[in-house]
């Protein structure tokens, strides 16, 4: 089951981070970073088929690869419907080229949409499981290490992963000791409010670990493990003040209880 559930996962977000075009009457200049500005590695032949992401960045360029690289491509060279009568090109002929006569455009920020960021997280889980045939709720602190952006653990897709860890047991568990693991992966949408500010939230896998040892009424000593699967809520609210994203967030768990946790995650866009 837990390897069907990460298969269609996996395999519906390579799906959806890539799309066909073809270049131009013109053809097209293959850019290193999306920016006018940036070093040009070669031109791409008119009317040549190519596969291009579907987000843009800097809302004017898509990605491709280039002789083995990475490249991005200016939207308005490049075609992203195309006619059943005009037969594509093969990109047979691939030259270097010297700095093209381009007009340039002013470096802008670029979207907290299109950044991707890593960092760590400070937060509490209200925490609820299975303790003596009854339902215990108790909260415990937790910190973890985030990573979000669509240049992050799949190519062009927006995920966020987060890894959250506790050593602190359930108050439930009578002079009780042990840790708490998560992991969780999401897809994640982010909707600008401002420049510098804008709201996340997104659906996607959780996986939990846990192993508690406590003291029963004889004052012997137990130890309950559990490990589940399950699916997660993330939503949140993304602040940027230079490099640095600050990012208060809620994140649903639902496996065979339902809970929450509330943090911060404190990241760098080291993709800036």
């Amino acid at each position: 089951m837990i390897r069907v559930l990460l298969c269609i996962f996996f395999s519906s977000s390579w799906v959806f981070a890539q799309q066909k075009g073809r270049t131009s009457d013109e053809g097209a200049v293959v850019y290193k970073g999306p920016s006018f500005d940036a070093e040009v590695l070669g031109e791409i032949p008119p009317l040549t088929e190519v596969i291009i992401s579907r987000n843009k960045f800097e809302g004017v360029f898509h990605r491709t690869r280039f002789s083995g690289q990475l490249g991005y491509l200016s939207d308005h060279q490049v075609k992203l419907t195309l006619s059943r009568k005009e037969a594509p090109k093969p990109a047979n002929q691939i030259k270097k080229i010297k700095k093209p006569e381009t007009p340039k455009r002013e470096n802008k920020k670029r979207k907290l949409s299109d950044l991707t960021t890593a960092g760590i997280y400070f937060g509490q889980i209200s925490f609820v499981d299975e303790f003596s045939g009854d339902e215990g709720k108790a909260k415990i602190n937790a910190v973890g290490f985030d990573i979000t952006g669509p240049e992050g653990l799949v190519e062009g897709m927006p995920l966020s992963t987060k890894i959250i860890f506790s050593g602190q047991s359930p108050s439930y568990y009578p002079s009780g000791s042990g840790s708490l693991f998560l992991l969780s992966l999401s897809t994640l949408t982010t909707k600008s409010l401002a420049e510098d500010f804008a709201l996340n939230y997104g659906f996607g896998l959780m996986f939990r670990t846990s192993s508690f040892n406590y003291k029963d009424g004889a004052q012997q000593p137990q130890t309950i493990k559990r490990s589940n699967l399950g699916f997660t809520i993330p939503v949140g609210l993304s602040m940027r003040i230079g490099s640095v994203v600050i990012r208060p967030e809620a994140q649903i768990f639902y496996e065979k209880k339902v809970y929450w946790s509330a943090g911060l995650n404190l990241s760098y866009a080291f993709r800036d």
